[in-house]
């Protein structure tokens, strides 16, 4: 595998660390943290700043229900939205007996003041992955939701404007 070079370092470290922490004990996370990061050629404030933001996405009161026992990471998903093939990797996703809930990480990006400025191309994202999680699970709700790592913000997504996408 190639490297995604210094300009993708942060936002891969960022994946990482969402994917594998929420498995460590809560008091284990920083210092298993600062280890993984230690190789990762960010310099230290970087590093310290990014384990902030890891560890309140991992706290985060909305994000819960991803990080509990139900939650998985990086979850592939492959399936049709009318004609077309979809296949991605969730970020993070849970299958609850009343809904099926995911969320797509935003590194290095600052939150929309404005759900309805979202950029188009994560609207598409997070449609066609609702649109196959749907058939997989009917009769269960599917709720989106954008995580910009930068601020912690937790950007769910109406399901009205996931049908304009």
């Amino acid at each position: 595998l190639l490297s995604p070079g210094p300009r993708f370092a942060r936002g891969t470290a960022a994946h990482v660390l969402l994917q594998h922490l929420p498995d460590v004990p809560e008091a284990d996370r920083p210092t298993l943290a600062r280890t993984y990061l230690s190789r990762t050629g960010l310099d230290p404030a970087a590093q310290a700043t990014l384990i902030d933001q890891v560890l309140a996405v991992l706290t985060h009161p909305e994000l819960a229900p991803l990080f509990g026992p139900e939650g998985r990471a990086e979850q592939p998903l492959t399936g049709m939205v009318g004609t077309q093939v979809v296949s991605g990797v969730v970020d993070r996703m849970a299958v609850l007996p009343d809904r099926v809930l995911l969320a797509d990480y935003k590194t290095g990006r600052a939150a929309p003041t404005d759900v309805a400025e979202t950029p188009i191309r994560y609207l598409r994202q997070l449609a066609a992955y609702r649109t196959v999680l749907r058939a997989l699970f009917p009769g269960r709700p599917v709720s989106c939701a954008l995580v910009w790592t930068d601020d912690t913000v937790v950007t769910p997504i109406p399901d009205a404007l996931l049908d304009t996408a």
